[in-house]
């Protein structure tokens, strides 16, 4: 009985000694080890670092009043203004936006993210940039009758994270069985 004693009380010394060596006021080895991991991990931070995403296109189907449907790039604002009763103003990014409805005396504006802002459009034109030909025109607000935008691109990242040092061809390998 005394063995299982002088155990339990040596080894609650060595945790004891353990978490001084790695607490903050211990000057032993651990804050050595803690500075290399570190180092360590701000290099696989460096590495994995990538240039930020580039803004998608915005490409919408506009409805004009006499009847011309075009495919076009929205190429200015990047927000439209929506003067929302109780809301007030509000500014929404036009990659966010799915459907504009101007037909009614309240115009309506649907986003991706299933809101619904019923009110009076503040933009008044849009520069676009036809898809077929390049050419740019501005559109004014008073001709525009309805803009229906596709669905933006679903994100591709990986389900798993890749491990530090593999490149994406090895990741989707399977290692052989030896």
């Amino acid at each position: 009985m005394k063995r299982i004693g002088l155990g339990v009380l040596a080894a609650a010394l060595g945790l004891a000694l353990a978490a001084a060596d790695y607490s903050p006021a211990g000057d032993g080895q651990g804050k050595d080890k803690d500075k290399d991991k570190k180092g360590k991990s701000d290099l696989f931070k460096q590495k994995d670092k990538k240039p930020p995403p580039k803004p998608r296109d915005i490409v919408a189907a506009i409805e004009l009043k006499d009847g011309s449907t075009v495919q076009c790039q929205i190429v200015s604002p990047k927000e439209m203004s929506v003067q929302a009763g109780d809301l007030g103003v509000v500014a929404v990014p036009m990659d966010q936006v799915r459907f504009v409805e101007l037909e009614a005396p309240l115009n309506r504006v649907s986003t991706f993210g299933l809101d619904l802002y019923i009110g009076k459009i503040q933009t008044q034109k849009f520069q676009v940039k036809l898809v077929n030909t390049g050419k740019e025109f501005t559109i004014p607000l008073d001709r525009v009758k309805r803009m229906v935008f596709p669905d933006p691109p679903a994100p591709v990242e990986p389900l798993l994270p890749l491990e530090p040092g593999k490149d994406k061809d090895e990741a989707g390998k399977e290692k052989p069985d030896d």
